[in-house]
Parts: structure tokens; C-alpha cells; sequence
């Protein structure tokens, strides 16, 4: 998340971004983001996993998943998107742990840091 081949995240970018982080806890199953719901924070999985689906019910409509140490909801944020998925809990037996990152916030810290901004504006384009 903070170093690619075409950008490598400062310090200070660094430390404010994770000095806003809080956590969330998702007991399995529950949907994070609903269909056609905005994203009102950034998303990076600690633990656990989440279950990506197209709109309707049943497992037959599950179609990714996305890992521990992934993220989500940067290019919906700063794109102002809505979502098309379902964002869900993935085990049926074990808990979500999301740092979280409010959507203001991040936002502002790209503000912050042009090149941080251009970095994800070219990644979510």
C-alpha cells in the first residue's frame, strides 16, 4: 500500500495515515458494503477475509475474495463510486478485523500529499 514501483510513501505520509487508522470488527457473514452503498471509509483486512458477490442471494453469486493484508474502497472513494458488489465476512467461523480509514480523512491526507494523490488517482484510474 505504501511502496510500488512508481511511488514510495514518506514517512510523514506514513505516520498520518496509520495515526488515523481505527479498527472494526465483523462477526462472519455480515456485509461491510452493501449494493449501491458508498464507501464511507478505506478498508485494509488485518484479519480474516472478504467475500465479494454480485447482487443477489446465495453463495453462487460469489465470485473473489479478497485476502488478509488486502484493501478496499480507495478507488471508490476518490472516484466518488458507488458500489456494484457486495462486500461480506468471509468465514463462517472466524471474525473480521478491519483497520479503517474514514473517507474524509483520506482524502484530506491526499490533499496533503500530491504525490501520494497522484499515485492512487493513476491507480484507481
Amino acid at each position: 500500500m505504501f511502496d510500488d514501483d512508481d511511488f514510495e510513501a514518506g514517512n510523514e505520509f506514513i505516520c498520518d495515515f496509520i495515526s488515523n487508522l481505527y479498527s472494526r470488527i465483523y462477526l462472519p457473514g455480515n456485509e461491510i458494503i452493501e449494493y449501491g452503498d458508498t464507501f464511507p471509509e478505506l478498508f485494509m483486512i488485518q484479519n480474516g477475509i472478504v467475500k465479494l458477490s454480485l447482487k443477489g442471494i446465495g453463495s453462487e453469486n460469489e465470485f473473489f475474495i479478497l485476502p488478509t493484508y488486502t484493501y478496499f474502497g480507495d478507488y471508490q472513494i476518490l472516484y466518488d463510486l458507488k458500489s456494484q458488489i457486495i462486500y461480506k465476512s468471509g468465514h463462517t467461523n472466524k471474525h473480521l478485523i478491519a483497520m479503517c480509514l474514514k473517507k474524509n480523512k483520506f482524502k484530506e491526507l491526499l490533499e496533503d500529499y500530491p504525490d501520494a494523490r497522484k499515485f492512487y488517482m493513476t491507480r484507481a484510474w
